[in-house]
């Protein structure tokens, strides 16, 4: 019956994730269908069978995905001190900006997970510059900015956010080339990671940081508007800023 085979495939996950010696969780996807009408034949079971696998290896990867995300961003939030709070505003920022320029529903996620995500390099970085109280020196610098190569290692461990991971990597190259890791330019920078750039730069000018008090709002958008087409992609900026100011208006 199908009560029977959904109890075979739920002994057999369980029997897999207990004999596990890696410490990960092994990951298998099981499939079950039983036949109900007489006119239905073998193949019919065996791709009604298949169907349901493959529904259960999407579910499964997508709640991999969400658990791997989460403990990431508390890995993150426990080594910069950065609040629940600003990692939700500035993902907040990038899906609405995602949405705004007619982003497909994927894209959107990627933005979304890339905002949450983007940093996530620094858990390997000392606590003694994340935390330093004023400038960075030259050597300080150049370790911090390794930042993104290191996000774009951890994040792309994962298949699922290969996607992410790209943002990770290039969320502090320029417009102008100017940019790190790579000084790659304009359109060459992947859209998820424009946006990204746009996001965190607004959240950060609004926040206090331990070397310098937050700008104001009208500052803040007055920074963006001057660093469009050198730091940042003009027509994103552009439409950055008209979000900005309709949200203005609607508070």
């Amino acid at each position: 019956s199908s009560h029977e085979a959904q109890t075979i495939c739920t002994a057999i996950n369980d029997s897999a994730v207990a004999k596990g010696e890696t410490g990960l969780a092994p990951s298998i996807a099981l499939g079950y269908a039983t036949k109900t009408e007489l006119e239905e034949s073998i193949s019919d079971i065996v791709r009604q069978a298949e169907t349901s696998m493959y529904q259960q290896k999407i579910s499964s990867a997508q709640s991999r995905r969400s658990a791997l995300v989460l403990s990431l961003q508390q890995a993150l939030a426990e080594k910069s001190h950065e609040t629940e709070e600003h990692a939700r505003h500035l993902q907040g920022l990038a899906m609405s900006l995602a949405r705004r320029i007619g982003l497909s529903d994927g894209e959107v996620v990627t933005c979304s997970l890339a905002a949450l995500l983007h940093d996530i390099g620094k858990v390997a970085i000392s606590e003694s510059i994340l935390d330093k109280p004023g400038p960075l020196t030259d050597e300080e610098w150049e370790v911090m900015k390794r930042h993104c190569e290191i996000g774009h290692r951890i994040v792309s461990s994962s298949p699922d956010l290969l996607d992410v991971a790209e943002a990770v990597l290039h969320h502090h190259e320029r417009w102008d080339g100017k940019g790190y890791p790579f000084g790659i330019r304009g359109t060459d920078i992947p859209i998820s990671a424009r946006i990204v750039a746009l996001a965190d730069a607004f959240d950060a000018m609004t926040t206090d940081r331990p070397y310098r008090s937050a700008l104001s709002w009208s500052e803040a958008i007055a920074e963006i508007a001057s660093l469009a087409g050198s730091q940042f992609d003009p027509g994103l900026t552009r439409e950055f800023l008209a979000m900005l100011a309709e949200a203005e208006g609607t508070n």
